[in-house]
């Protein structure tokens, strides 16, 4: 069976039953955790591992974690900030910008790799210009754009 083109989450901290049946689908290809999936370390360690077991090849299991109020998982997890501080960063030190980015990166990427998450969906790369209050510290604002041209 191949993986899907479909990801699906989770109701809560555990697989339920029609969610197992779900994710036996082979339209299915993986799973997006949130916050309300996380407990605990150890119960999220648990959880990647039951939804990689569940079927082969091993459905993907990824996390929107960008940092900020949009960091899904929460302690021991290093607390990342926000990314528009990244933005601001950059208009004082570019060099610097980057080099933290980078550090922030391989940091998430670390942690979630030492529970099974096989992929983040960060950074989000929306620009702060001034027209959205919804995005708000999610955001890059527009002069740090260029970090992306100098990676």
């Amino acid at each position: 069976m191949s993986l899907g083109p479909l990801m699906i989450d989770l109701r809560g901290t555990a697989i339920a039953a029609d969610e197992r049946e779900w994710l036996r689908s082979p339209l299915v290809g993986g799973v997006i955790l949130f916050t309300r999936n996380f407990e605990s370390l150890e119960q999220i360690r648990d959880l990647v591992t039951e939804i990689h077991a569940i079927r082969q090849p091993a459905l993907l299991v990824t996390v929107d974690h960008e940092g900020g109020r949009v960091q899904r998982f929460r302690e021991p997890f290093f607390r990342l900030p926000p990314l528009r501080t990244l933005g601001h960063l950059y208009d004082e030190d570019p060099d610097r910008a980057v080099r933290t980015a980078g550090a922030f990166g391989w940091l998430m990427a670390a942690e979630l790799r030492a529970i099974g998450v096989d992929m983040s969906f960060t950074p989000c790369v929306d620009l702060d210009l001034g027209l959205s209050e919804i995005i708000g510290d999610r955001a890059l604002h527009s002069d740090a754009f260029t970090v992306a041209k100098l990676a």
